[in-house]
């Protein structure tokens, strides 16, 4: 019976201690996984070399990213927080516009 108490205990207070985030570091979105999928994508969309576009948050799940003199707008699917980064992606949203 202590056993038991002591293993449901453990399981309710170490997610809450942080140390689930020891498991999950480095795996989930972040502000940089997101500015990440929409620079990829607008260096595919805008046929520009990925270190020359730059990328800006417009909401929670737009960007506008430029380079190259072109300039295209991005929404991202599937990239809250809790989400794993290989489910994030970034698609356009509009046509892709010369600057």
């Amino acid at each position: 019976m202590k056993k038991a108490l002591v293993l449901l205990t453990a399981i309710l207070v170490l997610p809450a201690s942080g140390c689930v985030q020891l498991f999950y570091h480095g795996k989930l979105v972040t502000d940089e996984t997101r500015v990440e999928r929409a620079t990829q994508a607008a260096s595919f969309d805008l046929d520009c070399p990925a270190e020359e576009i730059s990328a800006s948050k417009l909401d929670e799940t737009s960007y506008v990213a430029s380079g190259c003199g072109k300039e295209a707008r991005y929404i991202l699917d599937k990239c809250h927080e809790m989400n794993w980064k290989t489910v994030c992606t970034a698609m356009i949203s509009g046509e892709v516009r010369e600057l």
